[in-house]
């Protein structure tokens, strides 16, 4: 069920995404650094979303990496910890008396 709703929604995308190409069919000329090319509009937008999309995944990827390095760091401390109280447990207890 999962599967099918997933591929509905991928229709969906396809499918509006296949809409605005038809309707933003024209020409734009494009200037950059390096010279200028004459592109579909669609092609042109769906650039600039796929390279914000990029730059966002890559920022994320470090904020991930930086909290997965945390995360391996509080398990090894809580894994100190546990080891510690194992050993405290297994102390013999001293009478004072």
């Amino acid at each position: 069920m999962k599967r099918i709703l997933a591929f509905i929604i991928l229709l969906c995308f396809a499918a509006a995404g296949l809409g605005f190409a038809v309707l933003n069919a024209g020409d734009v000329q494009l200037n950059y650094y390096f010279g200028e090319a004459v592109l579909p509009l669609a092609l042109v937008v769906v650039g600039a979303l796929a390279v914000g999309a990029l730059l966002g995944l890559l920022s994320a990827a470090g904020m991930l990496l930086a909290r997965k390095h945390e995360s391996n760091r509080l398990r090894r401390r809580l894994r100190l910890a546990e080891q510690e109280i194992r050993n405290i447990r297994e102390l013999p207890v001293r009478d004072s008396h």
